[in-house]
């Protein structure tokens, strides 16, 4: 039996919630809701493929693919 893929548990703190929030009033949740799920899903599962930041903490951010959506950086510890 292959091994399952691990998948790691992510905890939004409340200021990941308010600029949620306010970059949702901003764009369309349309708009911005794929871009942050591609980015939350590739720290789930694969986080030692984003670059390092410090010792503890990666940076995750999206290609600007047009006007419509901004360059997003989270952070990961």
């Amino acid at each position: 039996m292959a091994d399952e893929p691990l998948y790691r548990t992510l905890r939004e703190s409340p200021e990941f919630s308010a600029q949620f929030d306010e970059i949702v009033d901003k764009h369309s949740l349309n708009v911005i809701g794929p871009v942050l799920d591609g980015l939350l899903w590739g720290i789930a599962s694969n986080p030692k493929g984003y670059d390092r930041v410090t010792w503890n903490i990666k940076m995750a951010r999206n290609q600007v693919l047009g006007l419509t959506v901004a360059r997003l950086r989270i952070f990961s510890a």
